[in-house]
């Protein structure tokens, strides 16, 4: 039996999905709004105990924050989000790191219960 709470949560992952998609299409895999919905989604399947997808979606954050790094150096025709990216970034990197360490120490806990 489906409950009307999953049919929402199905719903809510298919409109952030929607939203990643398009959000990548036109401001670039690794602009600051693209990683605020991907880290959007990851909590939403920790939340729901997924947490291979959580674990998964925040490894993509931290290695899309390494290509925008990677980027900065060589992209000097927006400045303006070059600077917002920048200062942003230690920050979000930290706390992204921080959710990923929770992940991993929830799937460690769930797999030590069960044995």
């Amino acid at each position: 039996p489906v409950t009307t709470v999953q049919v929402q949560q199905d719903n809510n992952e298919y409109d952030y999905q929607e939203a990643l998609e398009k959000r990548e299409q036109f401001l670039g895999k690794s602009h600051p709004e693209t990683l605020e919905c991907l880290e959007i989604m990851a909590q939403f399947h920790h939340q729901k105990n997924e947490l291979d997808d959580a674990e998964r979606l925040y490894r993509d954050i931290l290695h899309r924050h390494e290509e925008a790094t990677a980027q900065q150096h060589h992209d000097t025709n927006n400045c303006n989000l070059l600077q917002q990216h920048q200062h942003q970034q230690p920050k979000k990197l930290i706390q992204t790191m921080q959710q990923l360490a929770h992940v991993l120490l929830d799937s460690y806990k769930s797999g030590r219960q069960q044995q």
